[in-house]
């Protein structure tokens, strides 16, 4: 090979090695990003369970405040059956905001795993470019 021949290869092989490095630092800029959006649902999550829980706890400690008035106002036995089926309501509908958040956790998890699964065929691609 010519003198002149080598050193286009060569900086040929330099383009192509400064191409490769790009795509690496791109990867990992994507993994970070993906990482950084699950960390963020996972808060948000949390952020709403902990605004439910704090409702449902404020819920409950006033509904033990009625109770103490309706034991120490003697009220008669159609008020207190009402009042169970209200604090059987508050609990049913405590079960169900609990279920419907577990879902979202569910639904954000698998959105997570199908990112990963995405980045994962991404870097597979990459890799078998760079392999080629």
């Amino acid at each position: 090979m010519t003198e002149p021949a080598e050193r286009d290869l060569t900086k040929l092989r330099r383009a192509f090695l400064d191409h490769v490095n790009e795509l690496d630092e791109l990867r990992y800029d994507f993994i970070e990003l993906v990482a950084d959006v699950a960390e963020a649902r996972a808060e948000a999550v949390e952020k709403e369970k902990r605004h439910w829980q704090k409702y449902y706890d404020n819920q409950f400690n006033h509904i033990m405040t009625c109770e103490l008035n309706v034991k120490s106002t003697r009220l008669d036995k159609a008020a207190l059956e009402a009042r169970f089926a209200e604090l059987k309501a508050a609990a049913a509908s405590k079960k169900a905001h609990e279920s419907a958040v577990d879902t979202q956790i569910k639904e954000k998890t698998t959105e997570s795993e199908k990112l990963a699964e995405k980045l994962r065929r991404m870097k597979a691609f990459v890799d078998a470019r760079l392999e080629k």
